[in-house]
């Protein structure tokens, strides 16, 4: 039997838009981790890489699990990262432990009003609460035994569920107990939930957590920092340390132009450093 390779970086690109910005989210990823390369194969998949797996538009719904097991027939850990990500910061402690699954979350106070604002509703499922709610957008996957289980969930019989694979990821998660990282800190009452939880540092960020504080963070030492209560009195965020945001996740679907805006949603400092991570320019 062939020894697996270490680790695998699933970067997801099927058509043009995303494929631009999967070129600007790896160039923020080599800038912040210059070694990455060094310790992970850079899976990109395009379309030509989706047609010759045979892709077909019923994996268009479920890219994530289905990319993820034919990368882990060859690799003992897949880190899946959205392309319509920044990442700002170090993310080798995100596979370091033994866990089956590491998440992210996918709100906040000010997300979940926008939410509603948006949807009618909040995003969860079964008995999650919207503040535990996870996102796929950054998922790390060890076992081979997770994902074929998510990948049964995602048939035309479950199509009633709204967010599909990430629904599908969240009752895993919550319900299955396998081992689960949250890499945003765990949720604070677990009890409802049958789940093994790996530790994981609370000082860093991922993704969606930090989305709608984003005016608020600041740059320091090429940190972006989101300070402790930031927010108002009836939306603080975080209550418990200043967070090192290690991504910024637009989301929303497949939009054009979603990192077009950074000088009106961030700080000066912090828009200039931005447009430097996602540029064709060299690390300084």
């Amino acid at each position: 039997m062939t020894k697996k390779k270490p680790l695998a970086i699933l970067v997801t690109a099927i058509g043009p838009i995303y494929l631009d910005y999967a070129k600007k989210m790896m160039a923020s990823l080599f800038k912040t981790n210059p070694d990455i390369q060094k310790k992970a194969d850079i899976a990109l998949m395009t379309d030509k890489e989706f047609r010759e797996l045979d892709g077909t538009p019923e994996h268009m719904l479920y890219m994530t699990p289905w990319f993820t097991k034919h990368l882990l027939k060859d690799y003992e850990c897949v880190v899946r990262i959205d392309s319509d990500m920044i990442i700002c910061g170090d993310i080798s402690s995100c596979w370091e432990g033994d866990f089956d699954v590491a998440v992210v979350n996918n709100a906040n106070p000010r997300e979940i009003k926008a939410q509603v604002n948006l949807m009618g509703g909040v995003v969860t499922v079964w008995t999650v609460k919207p503040e535990d709610y996870v996102n796929c957008g950054f998922v790390v996957v060890k076992s081979e035994k997770f994902v074929d289980h998510w990948l049964k969930f995602c048939t035309p019989e479950n199509k009633m569920y709204r967010m599909y694979e990430q629904d599908f990821l969240n009752i895993l998660t919550f319900y299955c107990n396998y081992k689960v990282k949250f890499l945003d800190g765990a949720p604070e009452k677990l009890g409802q939930y049958v789940v093994n939880v790996v530790p994981n540092e609370k000082n860093k960020w991922w993704g969606l957590v930090a989305k709608g504080y984003w005016s608020e963070v600041v740059l320091k030492d090429k940190k972006l920092i989101l300070p402790k209560n930031s927010g108002t009195e009836i939306d603080t965020w975080p209550t418990d340390f200043d967070k090192e945001i290690v991504g910024i996740h637009f989301a929303g679907g497949n939009q054009p132009n979603k990192f077009d805006h950074l000088d009106t949603q961030f700080d000066k400092p912090v828009a200039e450093y931005l447009k430097y991570l996602i540029s064709d320019e060299p690390k300084a």
